[in-house]
């Protein structure tokens, strides 16, 4: 079984413009707090806090931001 690196997933579909929105969420599937960001062609991808300062400089400025409390 060949290896699924997540994060490079996330990462490229951003770097080729496929990210629609992004927003921070309380609770997704047990992930708390979650980034969750949408793709134009990918399932949503959930990303746990302790990862967000790798990608807050990857989408910062590339599309409007929705918070959800």
């Amino acid at each position: 079984m060949a290896y699924f690196n997540y994060h490079a997933k996330a990462k490229k579909l951003i770097s080729q413009g496929y990210l629609i929105h992004y927003e921070f969420v309380d609770n997704w599937n047990g992930i708390k707090p979650a980034l969750v960001l949408y793709f134009k062609n990918a399932n949503p991808m959930p990303i746990r806090e302790y990862r967000w300062q790798e990608y807050l400089p990857l989408i910062g400025g590339r599309v409007k931001r929705i918070n959800i409390q």
